[in-house]
């Protein structure tokens, strides 16, 4: 986890590691009263799909769709957005109800493990 200094406060970017230290997911959320502002949330979407932004299996869903992801089934919520690649294992969620944040999530996070 680390913390950056935002207007009003701080964001905390959170990685989490698999046992082989690599990264299976990052998510950015404001802590406190800072304000996360749609550009951060857009910067941070952008840095994530950038590698895939040619991809033919890159898609984007609305609030109400349905789509999967690593062999789960979600729908998104109430203001919430979700950009897809499964093909290429890369998934950005980003939540803009309540406290916002976004987070890019590999196959790997998804996974049941049971």
């Amino acid at each position: 986890m680390w913390l950056f200094e935002v207007e009003d406060g701080q964001v905390i970017y959170n990685v989490t590691f698999d046992d082989k230290g690599r990264s299976i997911a990052e998510g950015l959320m404001p802590l406190k009263r800072a304000i996360f502002t749609k550009d951060m949330a857009q910067d941070f979407i952008q840095s994530q799909i950038a590698p895939y932004r040619g991809s033919k299996t890159l898609h984007t869903f609305k609030p109400g769709e349905k789509y999967s992801f690593a062999g789960q089934a979600f729908t998104c919520g109430a203001q919430e957005t979700a950009i897809i690649d499964d093909a290429n294992g890369v998934m950005v969620v980003w939540v803009q109800k309540g406290i916002p944040s976004v987070m890019a999530v590999s196959p790997a996070m998804v996974r049941k493990t049971h």
